[in-house]
């Protein structure tokens, strides 16, 4: 895009632009990222994902030791 109008008008009316006959786009939901509560990030989450402060790469060719 051009800049921030550019980029606001072709997500205001994307169809115009990008015409997707005979599909057309799902209405949006919400366009910008929000941030989250820890415990919101948790509930997304239901397994750990922490590696106990091994590197994640090294933890998973080490067969998990």
């Amino acid at each position: 895009m051009a800049g921030p109008k550019e980029l606001e008008q072709f997500l205001d009316d994307p169809e115009r632009y990008a015409p997707l006959e005979p599909h057309k786009l799902p209405p949006p939901l919400n366009r910008r990222p929000q941030r989250r509560t820890e415990a919101e990030a948790k509930a997304m989450f239901p397994k750990p994902v922490e590696f106990a402060g091994y590197c994640p790469v090294t933890y998973l060719i080490g067969g998990k030791r």
